[in-house]
């Protein structure tokens, strides 16, 4: 019954002032079609009510649509019926997240031109030698290896012609000595060559260090590469979340960062 007095407007109960997520309309408000999404959204369309099975889903979704479909339907202000789409998305999860607002390092490589980036997925990079075992007798991997396993990650994982941006997170950089960063921007700049060449567009990237670096990272990439690309430091990120990147603050000396994380992710 909230939801139902919620979508026809003023004046409200307290229930429903109570409930509500945000400003309620402040006016009555006349709709055509209400349309239920989402899995509770699929059953209100599509379940009779005397075939619900309440604990199907082992939750309440199968009883909140069946008291949503009676309720809209015997709402004299509202539609008999909610209409049913062609196309569905039944994962509502995927909007369900929780967002965190963080901050850069101030040792930060910022070419203002490639900000702000919204919603960038983060694909983390291995640790240097990761793959290879303390007793192998084999050298140590070539540095731009563990970039490219990244870009090869990301475009298994996303439509990189349809992203935002990338964020290539480094938890762990390596030797942090000057002749040892020029091998690992050396291995950046070569990875993100082979994302140029494979994709239809310059897809943004953001490299993203755990590690203090990012000025000096940041300088030596731009030495290689014929885009700037932003690097910031001092971050904690995992595999899965996305980033809104803002522009930069305080001298250019630090950026604002949103880090994006499904409530119910992995």
């Amino acid at each position: 019954a909230a939801i139902a007095d919620a979508l026809v407007g003023p004046p409200f109960d307290d229930v429903v002032e109570s409930l509500a997520i945000g400003p309620l309309p402040e006016r009555p408000v006349r709709l055509d079609d209400v349309v239920l999404t989402g899995g509770v959204g699929s059953l209100a369309n599509t379940v009779d009510d005397r075939s619900v099975d309440t604990f199907r889903f082992d939750d309440l979704g199968p009883l909140l649509a069946a008291s949503l479909r009676r309720t809209l339907r015997g709402h004299a202000d509202l539609p008999d019926r909610p209409l049913t789409l062609s196309e569905d998305l039944r994962a509502t999860v995927v909007g369900v997240g929780t967002e965190s607002t963080t901050f850069s390092g101030r040792t930060v490589w910022l070419p203002t031109d490639r900000l702000p980036l919204r919603d960038v997925p983060v694909v983390v990079v291995d640790p240097p030698g990761a793959t290879r075992s303390s007793e192998s007798p084999e050298p140590p991997e070539a540095p731009r290896n563990r970039f490219e396993r990244a870009i090869g990650s990301a475009r298994a994982l996303y439509d990189v012609d349809d992203v935002s941006g990338l964020a290539l997170y480094l938890p762990e950089v390596g030797s942090l000595a000057y002749d040892d960063l020029g091998e690992t921007a050396d291995g950046i700049a070569a990875a993100l060559r082979s994302l140029d060449r494979s994709t239809a567009r310059s897809v943004p990237v953001v490299v993203v260090t755990r590690e203090n670096c990012a000025n000096v990272l940041g300088q030596l990439l731009a030495a290689r590469l014929d885009e700037p690309v932003p690097v910031i430091d001092e971050l904690r990120l995992r595999a899965g979340v996305r980033l809104d990147v803002g522009k930069p603050f305080a001298g250019r000396e630090a950026v604002p960062v949103v880090v994006k994380t499904l409530a119910f992710g992995g």
